[in-house]
């Protein structure tokens, strides 16, 4: 259980940490999947292998159309991370049928996917030998702890993750990839629970959700998700990286 401690100043009164049970971690999440994952859950406590009690709890596709499995983690000594990464080893070793999967549920819609899966696992508690072993592999995944606070109010907080480095040039103009690594190092300035892909010629920045977008288009493209309305902005000279600066950790802040 997490040592947080939170107080209304206000009321004088101190809020109470309640315990939660898995699954009703699993229907809370869910239900509030996109607000506080960037997530959308397809399928619910679903068997992708054809073997007894090896189930899915959350699947579907995040912001960058990506897949995603998400499970829930029980006390701070669970099996949960090995059956997520049993489950992101099975995906990618039977595209196929994972396919059929989602083409069955989302039609063509499926064909936007991208079917190299990441993990997201979330408990109350994780010990520190759970932030080293992931480090080791070759899957994106993210530990986050999750506090319910007076049954209304949800504290998230990413504790662990590993991501598989994929930077690229955005272009073979060296101007634009100099603005772009300015940006890249504003954005890693503001802590490090960042993580970056880059997929379909976008470079996709998020912490729990993804706050800025960056890619080449008639010049270097910043998108910037403030107040859940994305902002775009187009980068000329190291001036409008600094003007823009403010909005970035602004992104970082809320996602």
């Amino acid at each position: 259980m997490s040592d947080i401690r939170l107080y209304n100043l206000k009321k004088q009164k101190e809020l109470k940490i309640t315990s939660v049970t898995k699954s009703n971690l699993q229907e809370l999440i869910e239900a509030n999947s996109l607000s506080l994952l960037g997530v959308e859950v397809i399928f619910s406590n679903i068997n992708i292998t054809g073997k007894n009690g090896e189930i899915v709890e959350s699947f579907g596709y995040d912001e960058d159309k990506r897949l995603v499995v998400i499970e829930y983690h029980q006390g701070k000594n669970s099996p949960t991370i090995h059956k997520g990464l049993e489950y992101l080893d099975y995906i990618r070793n039977n595209l196929g049928k994972i396919k059929v999967l989602f083409k069955e549920k989302l039609g063509d819609e499926a064909k936007e996917l991208i079917y190299d899966p990441r993990l997201i696992v979330i408990g109350e508690d994780f010990n520190s030998y759970d932030g080293k072993a992931i480090t080791f592999l070759p899957f994106d995944i993210d530990l986050i702890k999750c506090i319910l606070v007076d049954k209304d109010i949800i504290v998230l907080e990413k504790i662990y993750q590993n991501f598989v480095s994929s930077d690229v040039k955005l272009t073979d103009d060296d101007n634009i990839n100099k603005l772009y690594r300015l940006v890249d190092e504003v954005a890693y300035s503001y802590g490090d629970e960042l993580c970056k892909s880059y997929l379909n010629g976008c470079a996709s920045y998020r912490r729990i959700k993804n706050f800025m977008y960056v890619y080449y288009l008639n010049g270097l493209n910043v998108v910037l998700k403030i107040d859940n309305k994305f902002k775009s902005f187009i980068i000329k000279s190291e001036k409008d990286v600094e003007k823009i600066t403010p909005l970035i950790e602004e992104a970082y802040d809320e996602n």
